[in-house]
């Protein structure tokens, strides 16, 4: 072999490992969005992602699917809901779904229906004065005592959950439907 052959062939050689290193990095920082977040980073996550105070409270509710998290500043004067949930297949983290500032979670308690989710979702600042969940899944009743606000996190076969304010008076959630 002459000496241009062996400088194209060498070329050649450092443009493939080039385009090789390139490959193997993409698919590294593919595999780390398709394994999502795990359950202990997602409030770390959702704060980086929507740029939330670190001086704000939070409170979080997770289940197997879901992870729910309520953000706050000390003051209650407003807030911040972010919901992730794990996607079917191979996945083992859980990916941002959805999230924002609803008034109705200001001034109500909101139940985040999923068309694909098995989850029951509460959220709320509890301006209703909501001091206990009861969830009867027809043997017997579960009850949850809360505090403001709160978050709860239910799979969908826990049964019947039943909202309560300080004056016993039953409390209906405002249903927020999520495709």
């Amino acid at each position: 072999m002459n000496k241009k052959n062996r400088s194209i062939i060498r070329a050649i050689i450092i443009t493939l490992s080039v385009f090789a290193v390139i490959i193997v990095s993409l698919s590294f920082c593919l595999m780390k969005h398709l394994m999502g977040v795990s359950k202990e980073k997602t409030e770390a996550e959702a704060r980086a992602f929507h740029n939330i105070d670190e001086s704000w409270q939070s409170i979080q509710a997770t289940n197997d699917d879901v992870s729910a998290m309520l953000f706050f500043p000390a003051d209650r004067s407003s807030h911040f809901y972010s919901i992730y949930c794990k996607h079917k297949g191979l996945s083992k983290g859980f990916f941002f779904r959805i999230g924002g500032t609803i008034s109705e979670i200001s001034s109500e308690c909101v139940q985040f229906v999923f068309e694909d989710n098995n989850s029951q979702i509460y959220a709320s600042m509890n301006k209703q004065k909501i001091c206990k969940a009861e969830i009867d899944d027809g043997d017997h009743v579960n009850t949850i005592s809360l505090n403001d606000p709160f978050i709860l996190v239910f799979p969908s076969n826990a049964g019947n959950v039943t909202l309560y304010n300080t004056y016993g008076e039953v409390v209906a959630p405002r249903k927020r439907y999520v495709p």
